[in-house]
């Protein structure tokens, strides 16, 4: 969730999305929040590097679900009462 839209567009100076390889990760439901988390058994090497310049399209790009929202709705999301 991103709080000032505007900003972070002015702001976004893009960046780096590493590939990593997936069967170096297992599943640990006592991480996740309602859902498990992967974590990596060990070290974990890149097998690609992607560059965007712009974070917000890498985030599109890769599935992540951006919401721009007020500090009302932010404070409502942290105490799970939406969206959760």
């Amino acid at each position: 969730m991103i709080g000032d839209e505007k900003r972070f567009k002015t702001e976004d100076r893009g960046g780096y999305v590493y590939e990593l390889p997936g069967d170096e990760f297992e599943c640990d439901v006592e991480r996740g929040v309602d859902k498990c988390e992967w974590v990596a058994k060990g070290q974990v090497n890149p097998t690609n590097k992607i560059y965007f310049p712009y974070a917000l399209n890498a985030m599109i790009e890769s599935g992540v679900r951006v919401y721009f929202v007020d500090m009302a709705t932010l404070r409502q999301i942290k105490e799970r009462k939406i969206m959760g």
